[in-house]
C-alpha cells in the first residue's frame, strides 16, 4: 500500500480534430519528435469510421504535461495548437474539443515507469489497469499486456 500511495499520476492534453479528408491515412500512432509539445496522434476513424459522421475523420493528438507546467495549462494548449497548425498546414480541419487530464482525473494513475505490476500480497488478488500496465506498453495496449501477464500468472 505504501508503494501505491507514492505513485505519481501523469497529466496530459488531448486535442480532437475533425476533417472531411484523411489527415494521417492509417490506424497507427504517429510519433511527432519535431513538435514542441504534441507527442503523438492517431486518426481513430481509420479503425472505427462510426466515430465521425458521414465521410468525416476524427484525429486525436496527445501531449504530456510535465508537473512544473500545470500552472500554465493554457500556454501548453496554445503550443499544442501551434504544433497542429504546423503539422497540417494547408489542410482543412476544425478543432472539435480540447481536454486536459491532471490531478484527480489524470491520464494514467501511475506515470511512466511506475507501474506496480499485477500481483499483490493477497492470494488470488491481481491488479490490471492503467497503474499495472505490461512492460513497454502504453495506454490500452499496455493495459492489455497487463491482462495477458495476469492470465499467465493465473494459468501457471
Amino acid at each position: 500500500i505504501e508503494r501505491v500511495n507514492q505513485l505519481k499520476p501523469s497529466a496530459g492534453i488531448k486535442i480532437c480534430l475533425g476533417s472531411s479528408e484523411p489527415l494521417i491515412g492509417h490506424s497507427g500512432v504517429v510519433l511527432t519528435p519535431y513538435c514542441q509539445r504534441i507527442n503523438g496522434m492517431n486518426e481513430v476513424t481509420n479503425t472505427d469510421p462510426t466515430l465521425a459522421p458521414g465521410e468525416n475523420h476524427l484525429i486525436m493528438t496527445h501531449q504530456c504535461i510535465p508537473k512544473d507546467k500545470l500552472d500554465s495549462l493554457e500556454k501548453e494548449i496554445e503550443i499544442g495548437l501551434r504544433d497542429i497548425k504546423t503539422m497540417f498546414q494547408g489542410k482543412d480541419y476544425e478543432i472539435l474539443l480540447i481536454q486536459s487530464y491532471h490531478n484527480g482525473w489524470p491520464v494514467n494513475r501511475a506515470g511512466s515507469g511506475q507501474d506496480i505490476g499485477n500481483s499483490t500480497p493477497v492470494q488470488n488478488l491481481f491488479i490490471v489497469g492503467d497503474g499495472a500496465k505490461g512492460h513497454g506498453g502504453i495506454e490500452i495496449e499496455g493495459i492489455a499486456l497487463g491482462v495477458k501477464n495476469t492470465m499467465k500468472m493465473i494459468l501457471t
